[in-house]
């Protein structure tokens, strides 16, 4: 049994990886269609989940990452979603490695900050596009508990990542050399993504306050349900229990300004699909 595993590992090892040595009896012709075959299957996962970042990177550069993702990279789901994620893992925590790890390692390119924010929000966009659309009732009364759905995601990012593309970073006058690419100025950006009330993918820019008022309203429930009281996570979100809550994080602005932004806040976001009402 011990030869046999080991015998498996071995084929495994020789087939995501080409600069293996042959020395497990498979011929080289079949072991080359082998290598090809699941190489190209992740790199398409990883492709339809990450287009924008793969146009901007050079192929040599995106290559390197998808083949060291099959080599080392953890890989415990078949689901592609669940891929895409982990590649998504694979390339934050290639960032941050150390010049005592291998060389294998350490050859694949750094990317710039603004790449790496790129790649979460596609991931995001992935996330979302799969998601169950919970929009059930679009008739928010004052006294309604809002939910925050699956589908919905607020972000923050140092750079407006929903602009990035091969295009922009070409008419900026940079090309896909990403060394040349990171002088990107940055841009605190605020990004509300959900999917609207046909089920379609969408985003909206936003700002501080109101993408904290999405996570707060997530926050409660989350809380809730950890504690086993989701009935009282529930009365937290209603108008009057987040307009309290935004008094005490913002005393110095005046209750009336509070209200209107909720209102007009909650009542737009409902109508879109951003929050449900429970």
């Amino acid at each position: 049994m011990e030869d046999f595993k080991a015998s498996q590992q071995a084929l495994t090892n020789a087939v995501v990886d080409p600069s293996v040595t042959n020395d497990i009896g498979v011929e080289q012709r079949r072991l080359n269609i082998y290598q090809e075959l699941i190489f190209n299957n992740i790199e398409g996962f990883c492709s339809n989940a990450f287009p924008v970042l793969k146009s901007i990177l050079e192929q040599s550069i995106w290559e390197s990452y998808v083949r060291q993702f099959l080599i080392s990279g953890e890989k415990s789901s078949p689901y592609f979603v669940d891929i895409a994620e982990q590649f998504l893992d694979f390339i934050t925590q290639t960032q941050t490695q150390t010049q005592t790890q291998t060389q294998t390692q350490t050859q694949l390119a750094l990317l710039p900050q603004y790449l790496l924010e790129l790649a979460h929000y596609e991931w995001v966009e992935l996330n979302v596009s799969i998601q169950e659309n919970e929009i059930t009732d679009n008739d928010w009364q004052v006294d309604s508990n809002l939910i925050v759905p699956n589908s919905t995601w607020a972000l923050g990012y140092q750079y407006p990542v929903h602009t990035i593309s091969k295009q922009m970073l070409q008419s900026a006058g940079h090309t896909n050399n990403t060394e040349q690419a990171t002088e990107i100025e940055p841009s605190d950006t605020f990004l509300i993504v959900y999917q609207d009330v046909d089920g379609d993918v969408a985003f909206m820019t936003t700002n501080a306050i109101t993408a904290h008022l999405v996570n707060y309203i997530d926050e409660c429930l989350v809380n809730a349900q950890q504690n086993g009281a989701e009935g009282s996570a529930e009365s937290l979100t209603t108008l009057s229990e987040l307009e309290r809550y935004f008094q005490q994080v913002q005393p110095d602005t005046d209750s009336k300004v509070i209200t209107n932004f909720l209102t007009e806040a909650i009542s737009d976001f409902v109508q879109r699909g951003v929050l449900v009402v429970d």
